[in-house]
This record gives structure tokens, C-alpha cells and sequence, in this order.
């Protein structure tokens, strides 16, 4: 199990992919009960995967926090800001701490390749709900003016079409900050293929060199 931990990590990311469109429209216990589940695994996610206690730790006092946060629910401005900020530096605690146990990896392992998919996919979504956060705030401009207006799966959209520099070009920013922030995910999507890529392949050749000799 331990072998393959980021493999089922990956393989749970692309399951709730696939499944949430579905979802989004059915029942509402039924989609929180989905959301929430969601929320603990990715929190515990650090924990899990390197059964650090700082992590448990970390994972505890983040969903004791999102809970308290959503029970309370407040209507104001100061509610508002708080609790996005707080989802968005959380979702990249987690992101930071995958790419640290990929890039001190010191062989190349088939779950080491399934790290650095689960990394790629992780990054568009941190991606899409730094638009999220940005848009509600009232930083971001998109045209369509109302692509975004009730409906969350399309900042995904926009965000893996970015990252992936594909651009089918249906979605364009138009404010400044919604450009530039679109500019760098498009970067690091370019620069996180050609070094994670590039490293996996250096170790896997230094690997088949040391078992030539």
C-alpha cells in the first residue's frame, strides 16, 4: 500500500474529476456529503501519505478551522476575505509539500511518476480557485462577462486549458490581474513539465547506469 499511495491519491483526484459535473446538480446532502470528503482527504493528504505528526497536526487544525468557519457563516465582507484566503494558502501548504517529496526523491519509482501527475493536476486546481477567490473579490474580469456566474466547474476548465497552453480561446481574461495571472500558470505548466519530467528521466538514467556498473 505504501508503494502505491500517490497512485490511489491520483486515481481518487481523477474520480472526483470525472464524477463532479454529475454530482453538482443532484441532491445537496449528497453533494456536501462528496464535498466534505473531498475537504478531509485532501487536508489529511501530508499526514497520510508521510504519517508525519506535524502533519496530523496540520490536517487537524485545518478541518477544525473550515468547519468552524462554515458553521458560523457570516455575511460580511471581513467573513468573506478570511475564509478564501485562508482555503487558498491552505490548498498550497498541501501543493509545496508534494512537489518537497518529489523533488527529494532520490530514485524513480512508478509512484514517483504518479506524485509528479498528481502535482501537475493539483497545481490547475489551486490554479482555478486562486481565479475563484480573485473574481469574487472583484479583481479578475473574464469575457464571457457571466462565464463564471453560478457555476465553479468552469474555472477548472479555464485553469487546466492554461496551464496546458492549450487555449481554446472561449474564456479570455481582460483585466489586468486576470492576464497576468493566467501568463504565469501558463509558465509554470511549461516549466513544470520540463523539470519534473527532465529530473525523473536524469534519475532514471542514473539509476540504469548504477546497475550497468
Amino acid at each position: 500500500m505504501k508503494e502505491n499511495k500517490f497512485k490511489i491519491a491520483f486515481l481518487c483526484l481523477i474520480c472526483y474529476l470525472i464524477a463532479q459535473p454529475f454530482i453538482s446538480d443532484k441532491a445537496t446532502v449528497l453533494r456536501a456529503v462528496f464535498m466534505y470528503g473531498l475537504v478531509v482527504g485532501f487536508l489529511f493528504s501530508p499526514y497520510l501519505l508521510s504519517k508525519s505528526k506535524k502533519w496530523l497536526f496540520f490536517g487537524v487544525i485545518s478541518i477544525s478551522i473550515v468547519l468552524v468557519l462554515d458553521i458560523i457563516h457570516y455575511s460580511n465582507d471581513v467573513y468573506f476575505y478570511s475564509t478564501n484566503i485562508f482555503e487558498l494558502i491552505i490548498h498550497f501548504i498541501v501543493i509545496m509539500y508534494l512537489f518537497q517529496h518529489i523533488t527529494s526523491a532520490e530514485e524513480t519509482t512508478i509512484d514517483l511518476v504518479y506524485a509528479s501527475l498528481l502535482g501537475y493536476f493539483l497545481l490547475a486546481i489551486g490554479f482555478a480557485h486562486a481565479y475563484e477567490v480573485l473574481t469574487n473579490l472583484g479583481y479578475m474580469e473574464f469575457k464571457p462577462l457571466k462565464t463564471f456566474d453560478g457555476n465553479d466547474w468552469n474555472y477548472l476548465y479555464y485553469s487546466f486549458t492554461t496551464l496546458t497552453t492549450l487555449g481554446y480561446g472561449d474564456i479570455v481574461p481582460v483585466s489586468p490581474v486576470a492576464r497576468r495571472l493566467s501568463g504565469i500558470e501558463a509558465a509554470t505548466g511549461v516549466l513544470y513539465v520540463a523539470v519534473f519530467i527532465g529530473r525523473l528521466i536524469g534519475m532514471h538514467s542514473i539509476m540504469s547506469k548504477n546497475k550497468q556498473n
